[in-house]
């Protein structure tokens, strides 16, 4: 994923592009998965199209792990590391977990910075980017269609 300049807009297409958020397919599909698994657990909840991808993370997030084996992840998915190494480091100034001191919080902050791209490229999310929307029953299909 790239940060978007000022008064840059995003574009959705068709279908989630990997390249677009600068992962793999493998990750992005990690990330899908987990957003198909969780998604239906928030139905009824009202969110912020841009808080989406935090809001079904909260889980990991707070928890701290996701992966049972976050080394082993890290190093069988290392360019995908590597990247969100550097995006961190592009976006936040600074890596908030280092890989090598905290794995396990290392890998929920690519689950979550990947959740949050693929869901960007979401027609629906996209549209309501700025403004609150209700996952209704409808709304959470139409995400995972997209998908």
């Amino acid at each position: 994923m790239r940060k978007l300049k000022r008064n840059e807009t995003r574009t959705v297409t068709e279908g989630i592009s990997p390249s677009a958020i600068g992962r793999s397919k493998e990750i992005v599909d990690w990330a899908i998965d987990y957003i198909k698994d969780t998604l239906p657990d928030y139905e009824g909840e009202t969110v912020y199209g841009s808080d989406l991808g935090a809001t079904i993370t909260e889980g990991p997030n707070a928890n701290g792990v996701y992966e049972e084996d976050a080394w082993g992840f890290i190093s069988k998915h290392i360019n995908d590391a590597r990247d969100e190494y550097e995006y961190e480091k592009d976006n936040f100034g600074e890596v908030l977990h280092n890989p090598f001191e905290d794995p396990d919080a290392f890998v929920v902050c690519m689950l979550i910075n990947t959740v949050e791209g693929v869901l960007s490229q979401v027609p629906l999310v996209e549209e309501n980017w700025n403004d609150e929307f209700e996952l209704t029953k409808e709304n959470i299909d139409a995400i995972l269609k997209a998908l």
